[in-house]
């Protein structure tokens, strides 16, 4: 890749993937644990008459199971996350194995 200082681009590499990772992952696990673990009450879906409960099923079923997150953003964001962390995890080993930054010492 770069001849002189590798290692200085892995580190420039990581702290600016970090800055799209985090937020995804963040947002991932919430809708994620939002779809698959939400109550009743969190979604509005609590009923006191039969038509509200004919509602509160029909709520249930727009906004919770694994069907609601089968939107082609969440899909698209998902696979962008994984490439980057697998980008994130490579170059994190690499800097371990070759973490010492270059420095040019016009004395030597």
């Amino acid at each position: 890749m770069l001849q002189y200082d590798d290692s200085a681009f892995y580190f420039f590499a990581l702290s600016s993937i970090i800055f799209y990772i985090v937020p995804s992952w963040y947002t991932i696990v919430t809708k994620v644990s939002k779809a698959l673990f939400s109550s009743d009450e969190a979604i509005g879906a609590v009923s006191r008459t039969s038509a509200e409960k004919k509602k509160a099923v029909e709520l249930k079923k727009t906004s919770k199971g694994l069907k609601t997150l089968y939107s082609t953003g969440f899909i698209v964001n998902f696979l962008i996350t994984l490439a980057l962390t697998a980008l994130f995890l490579w170059l994190y080993f690499s800097v371990q194995s070759d973490g010492e930054v270059n420095s040019f010492d016009p004395f030597t």
